[in-house]
């Protein structure tokens, strides 16, 4: 099974960091007076074509030169100096109504010296264009050509030039190159700022007359600056005026600076041209047919009323970009299949211009089509996808067919051909079919699958490894996941005549839950089949022994201080006869300690961990033994709590369980010397109490920051080698990916959950780290199932919320029942009430990740995501606390001595719906007790 978790791409691109970095400084110089930047003490002198320098350094030599000048820093929003005329201002009649009117476009670009970020006002933002665009050049018009201005750059600033025009607007000082010299205009004209334009009108020697804009005719402004500025091309203007005949006209511009501050220079006055526009006519020899189709344009149609066409341009894609430019009015282009959009431009020897359009249809000979019968299957999946329904009329070279992101083709022939798409991984796969002419042009189509998880079978049980013959054997399907799966059951037993272990035969179907009730001693074997929609299966074996002799005994607590009395039951021994005696060993020696027809014996055992085995005898003598582990543990277990005494009913119900076991504890409230003050202590198991709602009347969400001294007592403790219980509703923390933002939480789209602000600092690695886990990663298979930071997370949730154990679960804590557990397995919990949650991105052998060896998966999750448990309520580590993990993909695990289990829901609204041997609560809190001290005991 492939991977399906999200590497953050910003990690993985050092380039894409930079970019961001940048966009964030961008963002932070484009308002208010710019200076973000820090000085340095970099000297002003400049060299042409100098290594590009940082910002921080620009900012030196522009806080130097405003020195050098004398300027005030503090000056605001002064109105255009000298320099800021503008240089191409172009007048054209659009219509001409002899005797009556004339309509004219004015048009522009704007002019603001050292405003080169193009935002109407000059300051230190003026840096990052300069920085970008360090050491290009500029290209100008020969002087002769420039006119009064005396320096204009060369191209069309509406056209081809755009970008040419863009970069002279950073070239401050007109040298053509960019360098450090270009901060003497910035400097020279500090904080000048643009508003908008007045524009006059002059006829026959009149006194000039303001076009008023329409929108506010008292401002003094004709046109304002617009509000949407493409900064990749030069700002321009267009204004319309119409004019009463006759009479000779002409126009000048002046910039208006903001709020009040003054008008800047005019620009030279520009006569009007009674110039009409010309008209353009674009025809072809043919508009339809094959392709490649040769297509001949012919522009000679278009006209000028009075003048001539001076240039023809051809746009043959519709891209805005005019491919052939020139006198000629004839022009030739070869058409790929489709739909083609074909543009003419002309120009007349005024200027002035107009445009003709026509559109060509190409029949593609070749066109890629992909059928499927399925577009979805469940791993391991195979497709079926054919070319059948492409169209094949010139000759082929090839049909290919590629997957996903693959460069070389998975299957190739020299004719059409059906592909068979295999997929080993779960999740959306594209699957390309390019076919190639003998031309040598690829057509191709692409079709989106799905590709769904499998099926998997997974059988929790009553008994494991051996059962009485007098007992009823219950198995659940309950872990198992698939795509809208079916069960069903072949149960092998010694009493069935069909005891055909080698081949499966459905002998119970439709039942996610079955009950055995054995008949016989003898070897059970039990397979369940679990098949999808697609009709893929999924089997799992279960096996026990069924005794008809079956001795057992019980611990009233197998967890205790050490000089407590241990009571044991064995009444609940059976056997195919009367038993009469009951022997008890109490430290396994082989010598008889106690013996009796009483099936009750009691002992007070040194302290440690020792083994009790009892025998059971009948008239003709010795039946059976049975043994059971138990621990008499030094000191007590410690609660601290460390939730400032606001939510009581989590801790109420963490003591009350450990009465229950019982098991000896005492309270200690937390405090900054906690290491100081437990340094003598004997006590090797502590439980951290850091709280969470769990009842309505306490106050939520809980939000408190975890601090410095916090984290070092609750790692402190671990480091002494003593074992945690870190029970905490509030320890999230940011992940460490670096625009987390991107991110769908999954907690809110796969589970409806509400995030709550995290309560670890950011840069806090070292809490979630001590756990084993990667805080850098996220856990998803995407399609709109969102994302699960392995950092951990706080949440809650309105109502109840059901928790089962998972595929990798029977390891965890919950779920132990090894040495000294109670023996009891939770198999499914609900949380009455979910006010708060944490958890993390859930780890299992799906996934990769850098979380330690020693980690340990909870044995409670939440619902499943497509078939596989995302996420974990409950997590540990064996080997804590873990440090120095590192960042993707230098992990570095530095292993800890002790164990850590974390819970991060509500204690007291835990209520157990299935389990085994009738399960409470404070039985899955003793297998957390013992699953921390394992190590611990001889």
């Amino acid at each position: 099974m492939g991977e399906y978790r999200c590497l953050n791409p910003l990690r993985a691109t050092a380039g894409f960091l930079g970019v961001i970095a940048c966009t964030l400084l961008l963002h932070a110089c484009a308002g208010g007076n710019g200076e973000t930047l820090q000085p340095t003490d970099i000297p002003p002198e400049t060299v042409m074509n100098q290594q590009a320098p940082g910002l921080s350094e620009l900012q030196g030599l522009l806080d130097s030169e405003l020195a050098r000048l004398g300027v005030d820093r503090e000056l605001s929003n002064s109105a255009p100096g000298n320099g800021n005329a503008v240089l191409d201002l172009r007048v054209i009649a659009t219509e001409v109504l002899p005797d009556e009117s004339a309509s004219f476009e004015l048009r522009w670009t704007e002019q603001l010296v050292g405003d080169y970020d193009q935002n109407g006002l000059v300051n230190a933002s003026d840096l990052v264009p300069l920085a970008q665009n360090f050491n290009a050049s500029v290209d100008y018009l020969p002087a002769s050509e420039a006119g009064a201005s005396g320096r204009l750059p060369s191209g069309d600033s509406l056209g081809s030039g755009a970008a040419n025009w863009r970069l002279a607007r950073v070239d401050g000082n007109g040298d053509g190159v960019i360098n450090a010299s270009d901060i003497t205009p910035i400097a020279q004209h500090w904080q000048e700022s643009l508003a908008g334009y007045a524009v006059y009108r002059a006829a026959d020697g009149a006194e000039p007359q303001l076009l008023p804009d329409p929108a506010d005719a008292e401002s003094g402004i004709s046109i304002m600056r617009p509000a949407d500025i493409d900064n990749l091309l030069p700002v321009s203007y267009l204004l319309a005026d119409t004019v009463a005949l006759p009479g000779g006209f002409s126009y000048f511009v002046v910039p208006v600076g903001s709020s009040g501050s003054g008008v800047g220079p005019a620009a030279e006055p520009v006569d009007a041209s009674f110039n009409l526009p010309p008209t353009a006519l674009l025809s072809a020899d043919v508009t339809s047919g094959m392709a490649l189709l040769s297509v001949n344009f012919d522009a000679s149609g278009s006209s000028d009323p009075d003048g001539e066409i001076s240039t023809y341009e051809f746009d043959f894609d519709n891209n805005g970009e005019y491919d052939a430019v020139g006198p000629l009015a004839t022009v030739q282009h070869d058409f790929a299949g489709g739909e083609h959009t074909v543009r003419l431009r002309v120009t007349d020897d005024a200027g002035a211009t107009a445009t003709d359009e026509l559109t060509l249809s190409v029949d593609d000979g070749i066109i890629a089509v992909i059928s499927a019968a399925q577009t979805e299957d469940s791993v391991p999946a195979e497709l079926t996808l054919s070319a059948v329904g492409s169209t094949v009329k010139q000759p082929l070279e090839s049909c290919a067919w590629f997957i996903d992101d693959e460069t070389a083709a998975s299957q190739s022939t020299p004719a059409l051909a059906d592909f068979n798409a295999q997929f080993s991984t779960a999740g959306m796969h594209s699957v390309r079919l390019v076919l190639t002419g003998e031309d040598g042009i690829e057509r191709s189509d692409s079709l989106e699958l799905s590709i769904l998880p499998g099926p998997l079978a997974l059988i929790s049980s009553s008994h494991i490894d051996h059962m009485p013959a007098s007992s009823l054997l219950e198995l659940d399907a309950i872990g198992s996941a698939g795509e809208e799966i079916s069960f069903a059951w072949d149960v092998d037993a010694p009493w069935s005549e069909e005891n055909d272990i080698a081949n499966f035969i459905a002998e119970i179907e439709g039942q996610s839950r079955i009950s055995i009730q054995p008949q016989s001693a003898g070897s059970l074997h039990v397979t369940l089949r679990v098949t999808d929609r697609f009709g893929k299966h999924a089997d799992a074996p279960f096996s026990i022994e069924i005794d008809d002799v079956w001795p057992s005994f019980s611990f009233d607590v197998a967890l205790k201080p050490a000089g407590s009395e241990f009571l044991l039951d064995g009444s609940g021994s059976t056997a195919g006869v009367p038993i009469t005696n009951y022997t008890w060993d109490f430290d396994s020696d082989g010598s008889i300690d106690q013996q009796g027809p009483d099936p009750q014996a009691s002992f007070t055992p040194p302290p440690g961990r020792g083994m009790v085995t009892m025998g059971i005898d009948g008239d003709d003598g010795p039946l059976a033994e049975y043994s059971g582990w138990y621990i008499a543990f030094e000191g007590e277990i410690v609660i601290v709590r460390n939730d400032e005494e606001e939510y009581p009913a989590n801790l109420d119900a963490i003591t009350d369980d450990l009465d229950a076991i019982p098991a000896a504890w005492r309270m200690i409230d937390y405090s900054d010397d906690l290491l100081e003050l437990e340094e003598e202590s004997s006590s090797i198991l502590y439980i951290w109490y850091r709280g969470g709602p769990g009842a309505e009347t306490e106050t939520r969400p809980y939000t408190r920051m975890w601090t410095t001294a916090e984290i070092d007592n609750y790692i402190g403790l671990m480091e002494t080698e003593r074992n945690v219980l870190l029970m905490s509703q509030a320890h999230g923390k940011d992940p460490d990916i670096s625009d987390v933002n991107f991110l769908d939480s999954a907690w809110e789209i796969a589970y409806g959950m509400d995030l709550v602000d995290n309560a670890l600092p950011s840069a806090a690695h070292r809490h979630p780290w001590a756990a084993g886990i990667s805080t850098d990663d996220t856990i998803g298979l995407g399609d709109g199932n969102g994302w699960f930071p392995t950092s951990p997370q706080t949440a809650s949730f309105a109502g109840s919320h059901e928790l089962q154990h998972g595929a990798d679960g029977t390891s965890s804590a919950e779920r132990y029942t090894g040495l000294d557990s109670s023996g009891k397995i939770p198999v499914r919990l609900r949380i009455n009430n979910c006010y708060q949650l944490c958890g993390i991105g859930f780890f299992d052998p799906l996934f990769s990740s850098g979380w330690h060896s020693a980690y340990t998966t909870g044995g409670i999750s939440g619902e499943q995501v497509s078939g596989f448990e995302m996420n974990m309520l409950s997590y540990g580590n064996r080997k804590a606390p873990d440090a120095e993990i590192g960042f993707h993909p230098d992990y570095e695990h530095v292993e800890g001595n002790a164990r850590l289990w974390v819970i991060g829901y509500p204690w007291a609204q835990v209520e157990v719906l299935l389990g085994t041997d009738g399960i409470q609560r404070h039985d899955i809190l003793h297998n957390i007790l013992a699953w921390l001290l394992v190590d611990d005991m001889p």
